[in-house]
């Protein structure tokens, strides 16, 4: 009897995109959790042992996130004002080069 040995290749945790898709699921249960204050479904955690899990320091965030009733440029008026100043430069150019 000869059996053919055919070798099963199995990719790495890191490049196997089942295991992938599973740690994703386990972070958004685990973050989810954490957010709602309550037990963890996928490992049973309570909130407190998930709470010492977060940082205990604030995170710089650079640049600081605008707030909703900022001012706002308007792209089209600042163009606009650029034209101006450019029609009175050549207009004030071209009465001194052509006016006597």
């Amino acid at each position: 009897m000869s059996e053919s040995s055919t070798a099963i290749v199995m990719p790495p945790p890191y490049m196997d995109p089942g295991n992938s898709q599973v740690k994703k699921q386990n972070q958004r249960f685990r973050q989810e959790s954490i957010r709602k204050m309550t037990v963890c479904e996928h490992c049973g955690a309570l909130p407190r042992a998930q709470v010492r899990n977060l940082p205990s320091e604030s995170v710089f965030v650079w640049p600081a996130a605008r707030p909703d009733n900022s001012i706002r440029q308007d792209s089209r008026q600042f163009i606009g004002y650029v034209i101006i100043i450019a029609l009175v430069i050549f207009g004030l150019f071209a009465a001194c080069k052509y006016l006597p």
